[in-house]
């Protein structure tokens, strides 16, 4: 049986299960999932979750927060239509405890691009930067 990584080199689409990373979800979709864009963080070695939302079709809320630059607007591998990659991050899950790739509710997925994955890292440190600075 091939064992799962716990580190990975890229980002990477992957599902995860709302009962591993939300406890909002815990009690109406335990279940379920959302996708995110993973990666480990080559000076911190911590696992990162970037939260995405799909635009399947016209949506006054989530073009609101694009125009705003609350996301920018990707097309992820194994997606028809282009995604939302959101600012919020999250590095623990909802005990606490760091992300584990090779957890029994995280499905890793495709490789992003490297253009891609330069595009995302620069808005989500951008993004890191500008929490910092507020205070």
């Amino acid at each position: 049986m091939k064992q799962k990584k716990t580190e990975l080199d890229g980002v990477h689409v992957a599902k995860i299960r709302n009962k591993y990373i939300y406890s909002k979800f815990g009690k109406s979709k335990p279940n379920g999932f959302h996708h995110y864009l993973v990666y480990t963080d080559k000076y911190t070695k911590k696992n990162v979750a970037i939260q995405t939302t799909h635009l399947y079709q016209k949506d006054y809320i989530r073009f609101k927060q694009l125009k705003s630059g609350a996301g920018i607007k990707v097309q992820l591998p194994g997606f028809e239509t282009p995604s939302m990659v959101k600012k919020n991050f999250y590095t623990e899950d909802r005990n606490n405890k760091p992300i584990d790739f090779a957890n029994r509710n995280v499905y890793v997925g495709k490789k992003l691009s490297g253009a891609k994955a330069k595009k995302i890292f620069s808005f989500v440190n951008r993004t890191r930067n500008e929490k910092k600075s507020k205070g």
